[in-house]
């Protein structure tokens, strides 16, 4: 499509293609954003202009080109981790691999793997709206995501619908995995999330969890391992390596922050919580040897998910996972706010007011 506002000011969008995959980029005066259009439609950049910002965590290898990589094998994972490039993904129809409906599928699905299309809706130097879509292959779902962006505004406004093509009712798992890493990410982040209770997943792979697998405590505090107090609203340093996956329950409403109080800057979420009633909260500080990170990363993911754990059958079984009828829809929405000057938060409303 090749698509451009023809704009150097204001709110504006381009496409264009890096490492033979294309990018679409929507921007403001305030923001930046770069959907990777062909791979999912993560959001590989969130960029805070006034600061040089980017929120999205970068893995160590960055964007890869599909057509120039050949895995050394098949991974019973999938393909998800040798084309993981950080960002934002959506994630649809599970968790980790599994059998679905008699479908094989890896890592987190199908819908962080495909190209998206996209429609642009509205352009102009005060507003842009664009319609991003794909249709799963494996599952009969296809996802309709409209992301837009106001002149002079730091909130990003996302409406989701998902559509279920198929003559059954079928259970599913949905979930949004947003990566936040450097230079934002640092121990002087803390986060605020109105989560009552936590379990941990204790990551098997993992020999530096703080926790072991199916502790269950009170948000945001609780005993680890070795008897030590744990606050979890607190970033780790990465000085001790560290790697934990917990899953928060019991939300009140559906909003988080993450707040980098030296440097008076935050990040916030809020989504409907009927919708995604859960949130995992992956966090890799320096603390995964071997594959796939080596001990060389530092981010965390606050993912709003419907259902827990990350598996399918037990999301099943613990009647987490949802129910969606046949030729039915669900719709949703979600918003992403940048703030400045803030220690802590203590609400973030639907139409993204912070307090």
């Amino acid at each position: 499509m090749n698509y451009s506002s023809g704009r150097n000011h204001g709110c504006r969008i381009i496409e264009y293609v890096h490492r033979g995959l294309k990018i679409l980029v929507m921007e403001n005066d305030l923001l930046k954003i770069s959907v990777l259009l062909d791979k999912g439609a993560d959001i590989v950049e969130l960029l805070y202009k006034p600061l040089d910002t980017d929120f999205m965590w970068k893995s160590p290898w960055g964007i890869r080109e599909f057509s120039k990589h050949i895995p050394s094998c098949s991974s019973s994972l999938g393909n998800f981790l040798d084309f993981y490039a950080g960002g934002w993904q959506e994630i649809l129809p599970g968790g980790g691999p599994c059998s679905y409906y008699g479908a094989e599928l890896g890592l987190h699905g199908e819908s962080s793997l495909i190209p998206w299309d996209y429609y642009v809706q509205e352009d102009s130097a005060d507003c842009i709206s664009v319609l991003f879509n794909c249709s799963l292959i494996r599952t009969p779902f296809s996802i309709k995501k409209t992301i837009t962006l106001n002149k002079g505004s730091t909130v990003i406004d996302i409406k989701e619908l998902l559509i279920n093509e198929s003559n059954e009712n079928i259970d599913f798992m949905w979930g949004h995995h947003p990566a936040i890493g450097e230079p934002f990410l640092s121990k002087d982040c803390r986060i605020d999330i109105p989560a009552k209770r936590f379990t941990a997943s204790g990551l098997s792979y993992s020999p530096t969890s703080k926790f072991n697998s199916g502790t269950q405590g009170r948000w945001p505090q609780e005993k680890g391992i070795n008897g030590e107090m744990i606050d979890l609203s607190v970033i780790p340093s990465g000085e001790v390596p560290t790697a934990d996956l917990f899953f928060l329950e019991g939300l009140e409403d559906g909003w988080y922050a993450i707040t980098n109080t030296k440097m008076k800057l935050g990040i916030g979420f809020c989504w409907d919580v009927s919708v995604f009633p859960y949130v995992w909260y992956w966090q890799v500080c320096r603390g995964l040897p071997g594959y796939p990170w080596y001990g060389r990363t530092y981010n965390i993911a606050l993912e709003p998910w419907t259902s827990i754990p990350d598996n399918f059958e037990k999301a099943k079984q613990n009647s987490t996972a949802k129910i969606i009828k046949a030729n039915d829809t669900i719709q949703t929405s979600l918003k992403v706010v940048i703030y400045e000057g803030l220690d802590r938060v203590k609400s973030i409303s639907r139409e993204g007011e912070v307090v």
